[in-house]
């Protein structure tokens, strides 16, 4: 049996431990694991209002009180994203890190309708289970502030993920994802590997399955922070 990093046997990742921020025009931003149950909550709304209600993605009566959860959460690392103005703290974004021996489409192997394994090598590193995990549930709008600049919350919740990603020696990331969003993110410098051919449904949304190799990317956060 794999096993998986003793981070993830608790449903709260650390919290202050691992925090990315980013000050833009007297607004400060700042990404790292939920620290409390209060800020787990908010974030399990804010993906019911984003997966349930806006995008129709998951059935809203799953979940009669409001919080969009799965069997998954109890064992993943949850990041939240803030904005801080003015003494006033508003989460913005989250997104979360689920062990691959647990996670998902990886589970039975299958993606849409085509059976796949993961490869051996990615990015030049040895795949292993123990050492990878799923990348899952990004909501990021980008923010505009008042002085007319939009702020990529993305990039920062990316750079909160590769932080605890590399104290908990996790070497790859499998996904998920909108595949206009992959390749715009391709364009960026982010090597991507598809796991299948072409894209599938996938909660309602098409989506290119991959993964990632995490190694050297923290410069690539950096080059596209403000």
């Amino acid at each position: 049996m794999v096993s998986s990093c003793s981070c993830f046997n608790t449903p709260l990742g650390g919290g202050m431990d691992t925090m990315e921020r980013w000050s833009i025009g007297g607004v400060d931003f700042f990404a790292r694991p939920v620290a409390t149950e209060d800020e787990k909550n908010t974030c399990l709304r804010m993906r019911f209002d984003t997966f349930c209600i806006q995008r129709s993605r998951l059935p809203k009566a799953d979940y009669p009180d409001g919080r969009e959860i799965d069997a998954y959460d109890g064992h993943s690392i949850l990041f939240g994203d803030w904005k801080e103005y003015h003494g006033e703290v508003e989460l913005v974004g989250t997104f979360r890190l689920t062990p691959c021996h647990l996670g998902y489409f990886l589970k039975d192997g299958i993606f849409g309708d085509q059976r796949f394994v993961l490869p051996e090598i990615s990015g030049g590193e040895e795949v292993r289970l123990d050492t990878t995990a799923e990348a899952s549930r990004l909501v990021a709008p980008s923010v505009q502030l008042d002085s007319g600049k939009r702020v990529l919350v993305s990039m920062l919740l990316f750079s909160a993920l590769l932080r605890k990603s590399n104290e908990l020696g996790l070497r790859h990331w499998v996904y998920a994802a909108n595949p206009r969003q992959v390749d715009n993110m391709r364009h960026d410098g982010w090597k991507f590997e598809r796991l299948i051919n072409g894209t599938h449904e996938y909660y309602g949304e098409e989506a290119e399955a991959g993964i990632l190799a995490l190694r050297d990317y923290d410069f690539v956060c950096r080059r596209l922070a403000p």
